[in-house]
């Protein structure tokens, strides 16, 4: 398989995982609300885990795809962005395993501990690696966003709600128009990744000097 077409196919994941990222944001706040623990053995819960994995893989798996066809363009600031939004996008992957295979048995024990009368409470250490991948994740897709849009090999108005969504996530979080935001970001980074994968195979050659050097 030639390069461009790799970088084709990636566009493709990227395109397929945004969209079902943005269906799962929607669904866990429709279906779920909360981030209580109570929550998760319900099927629903464990459908979107799902749906949250099978994205984050297939943007993860397309992401280099993203950089490549940029990369004479944004240079070492662009090699930065992408390793920062790769590492946060796979402690985003690696969060949404968790859920699919260990959380659902988990929240089964802190009900259980909670009917004994046992007070269970949230480690430190959880809390800081949320922390730790929302803050990678964002900063990532922020930087990633910004070159890209000074790149202007992809088109701009995608970057750019790339990074409304992420502003607009953190304004209205916890509120009712959270619900609008969110799926913003994904909506931008769909945007890229099928952009990605209507370019001609002349337009993608460009990148050969890049990659295959």
């Amino acid at each position: 398989m030639t390069t461009s077409n790799l970088i084709r196919w990636g566009g493709l994941a990227v395109f397929l995982g945004s969209v079902l990222w943005g269906m799962q944001k929607i669904g866990w706040t429709l279906f779920i609300g909360s981030q209580d623990p109570r929550a998760y053995p319900q099927p629903a819960a464990t459908i979107l885990w799902v749906m949250g994995l099978i994205a984050a893989l297939f943007i993860l798996v397309g992401l280099p795809a993203l950089y490549a066809y940029q990369a004479r363009q944004t240079g070492r600031l662009g090699l930065f962005a992408f390793a920062m939004v790769f590492i946060g996008m796979a402690l985003v992957t690696s969060n949404a395993y968790f859920g699919v295979f260990i959380q659902a048995g988990l929240a089964d024990l802190i009900i259980l501990a909670e009917e004994a009368g046992v007070t269970v409470q949230e480690p430190v250490a959880a809390g800081i690696g949320f922390m730790t991948t929302l803050l990678l994740y964002t900063l990532g897709w922020l930087l990633f966003g910004l070159i890209s849009l000074r790149a202007r090999v992809l088109p701009r108005w995608a970057a750019v709600l790339v990074l409304v969504g992420l502003v607009s996530g953190f304004l209205f979080l916890a509120t009712n128009f959270s619900l609008l935001a969110m799926p913003v970001t994904e909506l931008g980074i769909a945007w890229l990744g099928f952009a990605l994968w209507q370019e001609s195979d002349e337009v993608l050659a460009q990148v050969k000097p890049v990659t295959e050097s």
